[in-house]
């Protein structure tokens, strides 16, 4: 379940509670009430679009009345906006996994019907503390420390070289201090260049994919999450799923304030948010807790309390079943 898109798991949850509705998602659809039509917007849009574009048999007609459109990616492209421009008016619900999503929406488009914001969520049994980092520390490597942490993949707008330029004044202060990254991308290459250049060595560590079966461990093996996103162009962070699942496992974050960011992180209460284009900023956020244990800790606490009651999967599908039945009242 980690391993898929945001944007994915919001129309599993979608066909699991909403059974009166159609949900799309990439290339599956399911109708489950005549006449509904729920869309989900995803990254990969120009895989599916022929699916409900104008050529679509009896959506030219107008069979197909929109139930809801969900802004669930981290980026919305210019190319979904025919579409969108051509079923908007008859949209009766909107719904985004963070105010950000929602408000580049209204941005794009002329939005006059229901908004509402369903934060994404984790699974509390999944990702917990107290899972033993042992392995995860000799199979990759993490000795000493403290240790950062990020999870995302190896994009632009996800700011992992702003944090290995906050780097140098983070081991100023904490000379122990080394970064880990896990995930792939295409520019691992530049990130590689840029750790080479500060001269950081081996402080670095470029992890690759982590399995969904080895994250738990991993968030429990860090002392410190930083998930220093940024917008980059049409790129953005539309939620911050790491995010979540760091503070499920009982972990201070460090955030970008930037996107659906802080949807995901409470500030003062689960992390910090800084400005994600400043080193500076970043390094400030990550000394701030590295230098204070119990702020650390208390805010490890509030994550994981975050996520044993809101940011989780049971009240995702709350909120969308709810949703569901006041649209059927209407």
């Amino acid at each position: 379940m980690r391993r898929a898109t945001a944007a994915a798991l919001v129309s599993v949850f979608a066909l699991a509670v909403l059974p009166r509705s159609v949900v799309a998602q990439g290339e599956d659809a399911a109708q489950l009430r005549p006449g509904t039509l729920r869309i989900t917007l995803a990254p990969d849009w120009s895989r599916w679009d022929h699916r409900f574009g104008e050529g679509t048999p009896g959506y030219a007609r107008g069979a197909l009345e929109p139930a809801g459109i969900d802004f669930s990616s981290d980026s919305l492209g210019v190319g979904q906006l025919p579409f969108l421009q051509g079923v908007q008016t008859r949209v009766r619900n909107i719904t985004g996994l963070s105010a950000f999503r929602l408000n580049l929406g209204r941005a794009q488009l002329t939005l006059n019907t229901n908004v509402r914001v369903v934060p994404l969520g984790t699974t509390p049994s999944h990702f917990r503390p107290g899972i033993d980092p042992r392995p995860v520390r000799v199979r990759y490597g993490l000795d000493g420390g403290p240790w950062l942490l990020t999870v995302a993949r190896l994009e632009s707008h996800k700011g992992v070289d702003t944090v290995i330029r906050a780097l140098p004044a983070v081991r100023a202060a904490f000379p122990g201090a080394r970064y880990a990254v896990a995930g792939v991308g295409p520019h691992r290459s530049e990130l590689e260049r840029g750790v080479a250049e500060l001269g950081l060595g081996d402080a670095v560590r470029f992890l690759g994919f982590v399995g969904d079966d080895e994250l738990p461990a991993l968030y429990n093996a860090a002392d410190l999450y930083v998930g220093a996103s940024r917008r980059v162009e049409l790129l953005a962070e539309g939620f911050g799923i790491a995010l979540v699942e760091a503070s499920a496992c009982g972990l201070a974050v460090v955030g970008g304030r930037s996107g659906g960011v802080p949807d995901a992180v409470r500030e003062g209460e689960t992390g910090l948010l800084v400005d994600p284009d400043d080193p500076a900023a970043v390094a400030e956020g990550i000394t701030r807790l590295l230098g204070d244990d119990e702020l650390r800790r208390r805010m490890g606490v509030a994550g994981r309390r975050a996520v044993e009651t809101y940011y989780n999967w049971d009240r995702v599908a709350r909120d969308l079943m709810q949703i569901d039945a006041e649209f059927q009242r209407r």
